[in-house]
């Protein structure tokens, strides 16, 4: 099997692998149009397989040993050391062969056991490798949390809120027999305090590798930090949900009970339902009486789901976890997180670097040390179900 041939064999693979993950984000458009580069590349491997099958027939019946063969674009034939020598010099300006070239290296070597690209010894370090120092990044959903709550900037490490307490509105009184207004009831106010805690992390760069080091390295240590502050605030959202009564969520009609009557109605107006990967899978095989899937996508951006008007927003499982073991039960979040959830952010990240100072003089390293300041509070705990719903 040619070099060619294996590398449209890995590219096919790499993308039905594309479109499989396209497929499991509803990308389907663009899955169906990864199909069919498919096969385009199907048909180039067909085509390949077949001339190849033809090239090797012509090679078997003429002689190997000394074997001439025609230089493309000229009218002469290049012997089979001749086209050795051309290939072994190009090799050494560090070039890459074509497939002519590498089949005349590996060709020459086993007439001759000379240099062929099979071991090091006998010439493999002399072939170009294509060896890249940027760092690839896998790519997995980053889940932000913060987004779905609500966020104060603060410049103070301590502080309160005055929060309206939830009370039945009672109507004004008639006039009494005597003719006096009577005494109204009064508002009630409760308070929302916060506490800045700060959150540290110093992580360590070798400066040889600083130095040798590609530069894609800052960008991609940058990119890892501000994953690690997500991480960070996604922890103390989760916390602060974590601390809410349960309900159990069996089906589609135990949805509807809580948008329509655990809710308050200004509440499930601006509702979202957020789950995880468990969660949304059930939700997708859920119909309703009519026989009908309850998650439909929004009219206005068909990549995004659906129940009763309210999104549906999939998170990680590895982020939003699901619970149980023979019985595994899926968080199912119900409401405005943005008013029941208040994170308070102290400022942004601090980052700061130094080579020098504590260990890193000795270990000769470049050390960024990472200051996070937050809290979150549940400041309206009537604005958000935790709903349970079983996944088995």
């Amino acid at each position: 099997m040619s070099r060619k041939l294996r590398k449209l064999l890995a590219q096919k693979e790499e993308k039905r692998k594309e479109a499989l993950a396209l497929v499991e984000e509803r990308k389907l458009d663009e899955a169906r149009a990864i199909k069919d580069e498919i096969k385009e590349i199907d048909e180039e491997i067909e085509l390949l397989r077949e001339l190849e099958d033809e090239e090797e027939e012509q090679r078997t019946n003429e002689p190997t040993s000394g074997a001439k063969v025609a230089e493309p674009g000229k009218g002469e034939e290049r012997s089979l050391e001749e086209r050795y020598n051309d290939a072994y010099v190009k090799a050494l300006r560090n070039k890459s062969l074509n497939d002519d070239e590498r089949d005349a290296v590996e060709e020459y070597g086993r007439e001759h056991r000379y240099l062929t690209e099979g071991t090091d010894e006998d010439g493999g370090v002399l072939v170009p490798v294509d060896q890249q120092t940027a760092i690839n990044e896998l790519k997995r959903t980053d889940d932000d949390l913060s987004q779905y709550v609500n966020v104060e900037p603060v410049t103070t490490l301590s502080g309160s809120r005055v929060i309206e307490k939830l009370a039945d509105m009672v109507p004004f009184q008639d006039l009494d027999g005597d003719g006096k207004i009577q005494k109204t009831d009064n508002p009630k106010f409760k308070t929302v305090a916060y506490t800045i805690a700060q959150k540290y992390g110093i992580l360590p760069i070798s400066n040889t590798l600083k130095k040798a080091g590609d530069k894609t390295l800052v960008s991609y240590v940058n990119k890892w930090l501000a994953k690690k502050k997500r991480a960070t605030h996604n922890a103390g959202i989760l916390a602060k949900l974590a601390t809410l009564t349960k309900k159990a969520i069996a089906d589609f009609d135990a949805i509807k009970k809580i948008l329509n009557v655990d809710l308050d109605p200004a509440i499930t107006a601006s509702s979202i339902i957020l789950t995880n990967q468990d969660g949304f899978n059930k939700l997708d095989t859920m119909k309703d009486s009519d026989g009908k899937y309850i998650m439909q996508p929004d009219p206005k951006e068909p990549t995004k789901m659906q129940i009763k008007g309210r999104r549906v927003v999939m998170i990680s499982n590895k982020v939003l976890k699901t619970t149980g073991t023979t019985t595994k039960k899926a968080p199912m979040i119900i409401g405005d997180l943005k008013e029941a959830i208040t994170l308070f952010d102290f400022e942004t990240m601090e980052l700061l670097s130094t080579n020098v100072g504590g260990d890193a003089f000795t270990r000769n390293t470049t050390d960024t040390r990472a200051i996070l300041g937050f809290d979150t509070q549940l400041v309206d705990d009537g604005a958000v179900v935790y709903g349970e719903l079983t996944v088995s």
